[in-house]
């Protein structure tokens, strides 16, 4: 008896038309702890497909060929480049507390980057 396997890809595409879950997808990898090499080009490719739509094809070529740019090996991923990336495609990247970490409190926050 031969086993088909069925391809998740449709249904992950599928998943990620939702500008929730794709950011919900994306901040997932960013948290792995020891990420495979591609995973986050895999994810970003996965989020222009699943997205590309909402964009006009001029906007959609463009960000596909800068993200092209943005993971080739000569180009270092910057944060900020990232950021700019995502943009068009509804999304974009924030910082937040660890779980467990010490909360800053309102009255703490004209003392941050002060030193002690």
């Amino acid at each position: 008896m031969t086993v088909k396997s069925i391809s998740y890809h449709p249904s992950v595409i599928e998943r990620l038309k939702n500008p929730a879950y794709a950011a919900a997808y994306l901040n997932a990898i960013l948290e792995e702890v020891d990420p495979e090499p591609d995973l986050l080009k895999s994810a970003l490719l996965n989020i222009t497909e699943a997205l590309g739509d909402r964009l006009e094809s001029s906007v959609l070529n463009a960000q596909k060929d800068r993200l092209t740019v943005l993971l080739s090996n000569s180009n270092p991923l910057s944060i900020v480049d990232l950021m700019t990336w995502l943009e068009p495609f509804g999304l974009r990247l924030l910082v937040m507390s660890h779980p467990g970490s010490d909360d800053i409190t309102p009255e703490s926050y004209s003392s941050i980057g002060e030193a002690s």
